[in-house]
């Protein structure tokens, strides 16, 4: 199946089904559509989508940080709708971003998480580091988040 998963750059047709996979994953704590709208045009952030059979299932963002003494990436959001989970397209999403952030030669790339998300394992087996607990970091669900950071080599 993930042969045929393709991963493209978002564009501004893409908008309306990543929205719709947003709404699905996160419901009352999702970004508003006009979020994804800016995104797309800030050179400074890099999204993806995974499209199986010409629907997206799937997207990713991540948004460069260059304003500090050691620039890194952020992964803001990434989400895969909830009947396409658990088939590696989370995986092939961080490794898109993984791979863009290797290409601009910045080795550190941080993200938050709820405590509670399976998608922890995922983050630890590309070597991502709990580093740091936010309470109450989501506030609509009062849910705490790790950060965790990668440093590639």
């Amino acid at each position: 199946m993930l042969k045929q998963v393709k991963v493209n750059k978002m564009t501004e047709n893409d908008i309306k089904g990543v929205y719709a996979v947003e709404l699905q994953c996160f419901g009352e704590s999702a970004f508003p559509m006009d979020w994804f709208t800016d995104v797309v045009y800030d050179e400074n952030c890099h999204y993806y989508v995974a499209y199986l059979d010409d629907k997206p299932v799937g997207y990713v963002g991540m948004h460069v940080n260059s304003h500090t003494e050691k620039p890194y990436c952020k992964i803001a959001t990434i989400a895969v709708s909830k009947e396409y989970r658990n088939r590696g397209i989370g995986r092939l999403l961080i490794e898109k971003l993984l791979n863009i952030a290797n290409s601009l030669q910045i080795s550190a790339v941080k993200l938050e998480v709820e405590t509670d998300n399976v998608a922890v394992f995922l983050y630890e087996s590309f070597g991502f580091k709990i580093t740091e607990v936010l309470e109450n970091y989501y506030t609509i669900e009062n849910k705490d988040a790790y950060v965790m950071w990668l440093h590639q080599e």
